[in-house]
């Protein structure tokens, strides 16, 4: 199974790197979509990650414009890796150790759209101890996908909130992994853009 991830990082490198780290025991390619000058650029350089700058995260009155940053790099995704799974996840979500494994054992279905159970890690403090400030039920969480079919994103959303569920309603079948990604910060604070102080 050869997996290329998709990852949108605007004022988000404090994240981005654990989300990299844990991508590197995943993925077989991994693609950050990022605004020119942003500190992503670099972080994904180190981590051996593809930096794509795009230049319409305000086009038409968006605050973040997270549908069109997928859908630009998805378009380039799909044509250069045209029989891949794709992961699409956020910059402030982690894997565990052994979701390689977990994915490769259950993602079997190649017209369904996979996702994992979520738990919130509020800070720095929390993360290092891996204690969840917050655990969710057993819904499905819209910041990590995995699909194979050649779908896409709209084409434009104001903001980061509900596009990833619209993505989701094409598909006709949406199974969530037996395994648990976890989320840096707060949520619903950066749905339209970066708001949430850096973390150190």
């Amino acid at each position: 199974m050869n997996i290329i991830s998709i990852t949108t990082a605007v004022d988000y490198a404090d994240y981005l790197g654990f989300c990299l780290q844990s991508l590197a025991r995943v993925v077989q390619g991994a693609v950050v979509v990022t605004a020119q000058h942003d500190p992503a650029i670099n972080l994904a350089l180190r981590f051996g990650a593809t930096p794509l700058v795009f230049n319409g995260w305000h086009a038409d009155g968006a605050l973040f414009n997270k549908a069109a940053a997928i859908r630009y790099a998805q378009e380039m995704v799909h044509a250069a890796f045209p029989d891949s799974w794709y992961l699409l996840i956020d910059a402030d979500i982690i894997m565990e150790q052994g979701a390689r494994q977990i994915i490769e054992e259950n993602a079997k279905v190649e017209n369904a759209l996979y996702s994992a159970r979520r738990v919130d890690f509020h800070s720095k403090a929390d993360l290092q101890k891996q204690k969840p400030t917050l655990t969710y039920g057993g819904i499905f969480s819209g910041c990590w996908q995995l699909y194979r079919r050649h779908m896409l994103y709209p084409e434009w959303s104001r903001s980061a909130e509900k596009c990833d569920l619209d993505f989701a309603k094409k598909f006709t079948s949406a199974r969530v992994l037996p395994m648990v990604v976890g989320h840096l910060g707060q949520e619903g604070v950066n749905w339209e853009g970066r708001r949430s102080p850096m973390w150190a």
